[in-house]
């Protein structure tokens, strides 16, 4: 289960999300930091509750590619929420998020 909060693309204004006060300002500012062009945001639920009982290696965020995921925020996993940022073009992202939401 999993609800978008927040798609954008570089140059284009961010849509206006159901998340946290400020949670898609941090968003914005990792995917400029990082130069993403097309990234979204998603509120993932999970079973776990431990990130190390996670394993994202495979699908995680580099660089060269400008394509992956990133955990915004992993405080929320103690509630059975994470927060990831999905990089890369949107066909790639909904890839991402079914892949994701199997492994949670």
């Amino acid at each position: 289960m999993y609800r978008q909060i927040h798609t954008h693309r570089m140059f284009s204004p961010p849509l206006v999300g159901q998340g946290i006060a400020g949670e898609g300002k941090l968003q914005t500012m990792i995917a400029q930091k990082l130069g993403i062009p097309e990234w979204s945001a998603i509120t993932f639920s999970t079973r776990h509750r431990n990130l190390a009982d996670i394993d994202l290696s495979d699908i995680e965020f580099h660089s060269k590619t400008g394509e992956g995921v990133i955990i915004v925020n992993w405080g929320t996993i103690l509630e059975g929420k994470l927060v990831i940022l999905l990089a890369g073009s949107p066909t790639f992202q909904q890839a991402l998020a079914v892949e994701i939401a199997s492994r949670l």
